[in-house]
């Protein structure tokens, strides 16, 4: 517990730390490879919004980046992983002083490592918890996962066709070997083909097991493209995974990114809705409700290092497992030809890759 004064402290502190960021990156910009006091004033800001920069050593490396990608695509704002003037200003609005009666009975429980809200929203009926994970998360211990009580895990395949997760075939069998029920999502590039990124995330399932979760589609970037392109790209690869596997991909997106290319139509897809920090997430335009829910960067996990991606689903086990299936007997998921194998991590050209949903990834709206 904390007194009143040490309270106005951290606030004044927290308060000055953001000005500072402000006044010390004038017109100039910060990104991967940079260093100095002003990355550490990022790193504090990043971390009291509650994105994890890693530590707080001042140098700009991947983790940074990931955090800064995370906090953009909750803002709204362009997910370059680049801070410049409205990554600033979207920081000093995220992290304003606190009222001087607050008190720490707002901030949840330290040993879970969740805010209040989430903690409210953990002891919901009707709920079953998983997380998503990308190379970024390490190795992870999928026993102690489901040990820890998590039903399902979602596993990141690739960022586009340029870069493929290293992890994947690691998380992808021991999710199985655990006893999750487990999905596979790709970070969806609308400046590549479509149906090729399908075809890579298809060759590296291979086949689709009866309790499987459908494909999911991690929509955070237009990638330089328009709305309407972006749409119609997503479009095409929902088309694509239907025709081939018999499945219908869940698409995970935040309702002002949806709203960002148009709120297009959901093709028939379920939702994975992305807000963080909230009692309920709001619901993009064109779904009524969500059926999964990621309401944390910040989960604390046993079985993974870092800090995770944790997300609801609404419904029970079976339901869970019967997801996305067509009515009658599931038609068999069969895998394209193989797609030509890209290079291990390989940087997609001109671009830094992104981790993703969490996400993230996924990706995520505070308070959206």
């Amino acid at each position: 517990m904390h007194t009143r004064s040490e309270i106005l402290v951290g606030a004044t502190l927290l308060f000055a730390s953001s000005i500072a960021l402000a006044t010390e990156l004038g017109t100039r910009e910060l990104s991967e490879g940079d260093s100095g006091s002003d990355v550490i004033e990022l790193q504090d800001d990043l971390k009291t919004a509650g994105f994890d920069p890693g530590p707080v050593d001042g140098k700009f490396g991947p983790k940074t980046e990931r955090a800064v990608r995370s906090f953009q695509a909750s803002a709204g704002l362009a997910v370059d992983g680049i801070v410049g003037k409205k990554t600033v200003a979207a920081l000093e609005a995220k992290n304003p002083p606190p009222a001087p009666s607050q008190t720490t009975a707002d901030t949840g429980n330290e040993a879970d490592g969740l805010p209040m809200l989430e903690q409210e929203a953990m002891h919901s009926k009707n709920k079953l918890k998983g997380v998503d994970v990308s190379k970024y998360d390490g190795q992870v211990d999928w026993a102690k996962v489901k040990a820890a009580g998590y039903s399902f895990g979602i596993a990141r395949v690739s960022d586009g066709t340029s870069t493929h997760d290293a992890t994947f075939a690691r998380n992808w069998a021991g999710m199985k070997q655990a006893g999750l029920v487990r999905g596979v999502y790709q970070f969806f590039r609308a400046s590549q083909d479509p149906v090729k990124q399908a075809d890579y995330l298809l060759s590296q399932v291979g086949k689709f097991g009866a309790d499987d979760l459908p494909p999911f589609l991690d929509m955070e970037t237009k990638d330089g493209e328009s709305g309407s392109v972006v749409a119609s790209r997503m479009a095409q690869w929902i088309a694509h995974v239907k025709a081939k596997t018999g499945l219908t991909p869940i698409v995970y997106v935040t309702k002002s990114f949806w709203e960002s290319i148009g709120n297009p139509p959901a093709e028939g897809c379920l939702l994975w809705v992305a807000n963080w920090g909230v009692k309920a997430p709001k619901i993009p335009t064109r779904w009524s409700d969500w059926t999964f829910w990621q309401y944390t960067s910040t989960g604390h996990v046993p079985g993974i290092g870092s800090n995770v991606d944790l997300s609801y689903f609404k419904g029970s086990t079976d339901d869970l497992k019967k997801l996305g299936r067509p009515a009658g007997p599931a038609a068999p998921a069969q895998a394209t030809a193989p797609a030509q194998q890209p290079a291990a991590e390989t940087a997609i050209p001109a671009q830094k890759p992104a981790q993703s949903l969490g996400f993230a990834r996924c990706m995520p709206a505070l308070g959206d």
